[in-house]
């Protein structure tokens, strides 16, 4: 977790960004990452990134994915106080 992000529970957030993960998908000590449970094992399959300043018109930013992208969706642009 970067100090200055406190919503940023993953640590991969960085200063601007956070991840609301799928239910089920939890930090697994023994596996060093996130993995789903015997109950939900594709949990970690999916998530939301969510920017705490907005992406202001006109301009970009970037992230990385540890796997292969299989889907995605567009943007939502949504202000959260």
């Amino acid at each position: 977790t970067i100090a200055s992000n406190q919503m940023d529970t993953t640590g991969y957030g960085g200063a601007n960004a956070y991840y609301t993960l799928q239910t089920g998908c939890t930090y697994n000590m023994s596996q060093d990452g996130y993995a789903g449970s015997p109950t939900a094992p594709n949990a970690c399959n999916g998530g939301v990134i969510n920017f705490i300043t907005p992406v202001a018109p006109g301009k970009s930013t970037y992230f990385g994915l540890e796997n292969a992208l299989s889907s995605a969706t567009a943007c939502l642009s949504t202000q959260v106080n």
